[in-house]
């Protein structure tokens, strides 16, 4: 597997995943989980290393592209 499958991922780290491709920002998210942001961004670093990528937007980028791969193939 190249990237991470957004099926495989923790529920949580789904959530962070899905606000990230919204435009959130860690504190944005932390307040919408009501998590801490310290909390969120270690979320984010198990994301990032999680989908095999560098930053936020190629998270977003992978996010989206798998959901909507997966949407379609429903």
């Amino acid at each position: 597997m190249e990237n991470g499958d957004p099926i495989d991922l923790p529920v949580r780290l789904g959530q962070v995943a899905e606000l990230i491709a919204l435009g959130y920002s860690d504190k944005q998210i932390a307040h919408e989980l009501r998590l801490s942001p310290r909390t969120i961004h270690r979320h984010v670093m198990r994301l990032l290393a999680r989908l095999g990528v560098e930053n936020r937007a190629a998270a977003a980028a992978v996010w989206v592209r798998r959901t909507v791969e997966r949407s379609d193939a429903e």
